[in-house]
């Protein structure tokens, strides 16, 4: 029974282990997400509740007008990079 329990809390840590290395790993990025994430301004987009995500009225990326659009990953690429995603990472908490 205690080798039952003690493998138990061996898979868990180890699956917790395989999950935050996951996560690491995805907030890095490429360098076109870093490329975008330095042309972007969060004040002009907004999450909205079903994780997507709409640009205002005066919404630019770089100097590039980009007003008025809704999206959610993989809906919009702007130099090699899923714009929603990048949104997330910077803005997104």
């Amino acid at each position: 029974m205690f080798i039952h329990k003690l493998l138990s809390l061996a898979l868990c840590l180890a699956s917790a282990g395989y999950v935050n290395s996951g996560n690491a790993q995805q907030t890095k990025g490429t360098k076109a997400e870093a490329a975008l994430m330095a042309k972007i301004k969060c004040k002009y987009f907004k999450k909205n509740s079903d994780d997507s995500w709409t640009s205002g009225p005066n919404a630019k990326i770089g100097t590039n007008a980009f007003s008025n659009h809704t999206f959610d990953i993989g809906g919009v690429s702007v130099g090699d990079a899923d714009l929603a995603t990048v949104l997330n990472r910077k803005c997104g908490s």
